[in-house]
């Protein structure tokens, strides 16, 4: 068994070593990308909450489908953004930078994941649930890692990015991507 905590920190890792692997520039647009995923779910949210209050599980796979499809999607870079020369200054300083915005990437997808999972309460499909509570568990009081775990979803994207924030980072991102990559 795994608690929330330590799979959470794994996967920031890996979204680190991914990141550092691809380049500031490639990351730069994933998390662009998520930004617009969390913006198409505050639309969602706002203007047309009928479509996720069907059930729990639907609006958990709704938010969890939006998410990994952006994601999906901003990882599909062109092969137009590879990285072109430079010393061995501009490849570690690439590195480097590509490394903090796949933590922060790794921060936005799985944090925001995390998070709507946590608001539907865990919920898991009726026939899954023993094999997913051998896997994953759940945060509550009575394990060590259940008050952290409750903190750190506390701290998750959604809870911060919200409308007035949200639509400030997009259009940022919006106007960055004009200025520096066209």
């Amino acid at each position: 068994m795994m608690h929330l905590v330590t799979f959470f920190w794994t996967l920031e890792l890996l979204f680190g070593v991914i990141g550092a692997l691809r380049g500031w520039a490639k990351e730069l647009l994933v998390t662009f990308s998520m930004l617009v995923a969390l913006m198409i779910l505050n639309l969602i949210e706002v203007y047309a909450p009928w479509i996720l209050q069907t059930s729990l599980r639907a609006e958990f796979l709704i938010r969890a489908f939006v998410l990994l499809f952006m994601a999906f999607f901003g990882y599909q870079t062109p092969a137009a953004m590879s990285n072109t020369g430079g010393g061995r200054r501009d490849w570690l300083q690439n590195r480097l930078l590509g490394f903090i915005l796949g933590l922060l990437n790794g921060y936005l997808i799985v944090g925001s994941l995390w998070f709507y999972l946590h608001e539907v309460n865990y919920l898991w499909y009726p026939e899954y649930q023993d094999f997913m509570q051998h896997i994953v568990i759940p945060p509550n009081e009575q394990n060590p890692y259940g008050a952290m775990a409750l903190r750190m979803v506390q701290n998750m994207p959604p809870r911060y990015l919200g409308v007035p924030w949200l639509y400030i980072a997009v259009t940022a991102a919006f106007v960055f991507v004009l200025v520096v990559f066209i």
